[in-house]
């Protein structure tokens, strides 16, 4: 299930002032060509044939909406950003805005805090997995938060890219490299601080495992942490 943007808004103000209920949340960094959308719209439909705990909400995943929304809350014109993330240059923040293809006067200061914000306001609702933009660094300050980081071989990542963007493994590699450069610099830029992998609490190697099994050890995981309800608790009255 997709996150709905009209209902996170709604009481933010409160949920900003009462830090009791932050989380639980699971975060997902990926290296270009580890894939995360779709492991983790696979996790979201296990998760909610589940009992919830501690919050009655359902779990939902985001990742592009916190870009887009962002851009419309600091007044910029929405706009297609499925590219933003290869347009990003030395200034990463900048060009990420100015993907969206209107002028503006709006610090990188400013922005980063916008997303920050965001970022924040889903983690504080709990019950959400946040895919990508920097989230594992920013909700550093929340208490029940699972970090994941998906890696993988550079030549497995290649012929990964070739195949799935049909371009050649020579451009594939060097897309790859400009891409994961670009996220690390987007890391950076919206935590304030140098990447530091030590911020993930799970490292796996995606040429290994396969969704499925990834999907199974972070809910394992998760299972032990009291996020989700434990599988075996009502396997056996389904």
């Amino acid at each position: 299930m997709k996150i709905d943007l009209k209902k996170y808004y709604e009481g933010r103000d409160l949920l900003a002032q009462n830090t009791a209920f932050d989380g639980p949340v699971l975060t997902f960094s990926r290296q270009y060509g580890c894939e995360g959308n779709r492991i983790a719209r696979m996790m979201v439909k296990e998760i909610n044939d589940r009992p919830r705990l501690q919050k009655k909400h359902p779990w939902q995943y985001i990742s592009k909406e916190i870009i887009e929304d962002s851009a419309k809350e600091l007044g910029l014109k929405p706009s297609v950003v499925d590219l933003k993330v290869q347009q990003y240059d030395a200034d990463p923040v900048r060009s990420l805005f100015a993907s969206l293809g209107q002028h503006y006067d709006i610090s990188e200061s400013k922005i980063i805090e916008k997303i920050n914000e965001i970022i924040l306001t889903y983690a504080k609702k709990g019950n959400i997995i946040i895919v990508g933009r920097g989230g594992s660094f920013v909700t550093e300050g929340i208490e029940r938060v699972l970090r994941v980081r998906l890696v993988a071989p550079i030549d497995w990542r290649v012929e990964n890219v070739s195949r799935s963007m049909k371009i050649s493994l020579v451009n594939a590699a060097e897309l790859i490299k400009k891409m994961d450069a670009n996220r690390i610099k987007w890391i950076e830029n919206i935590s304030g601080r140098k990447f530091d992998q030590s911020t993930y609490d799970l490292i796996i190697n995606v040429k290994t495992m396969d969704d499925h099994e990834i999907s199974e050890m972070i809910l394992n995981l998760m299972e032990r942490r009291e996020f989700i309800a434990v599988a075996s608790k009502y396997a056996v009255h389904a």
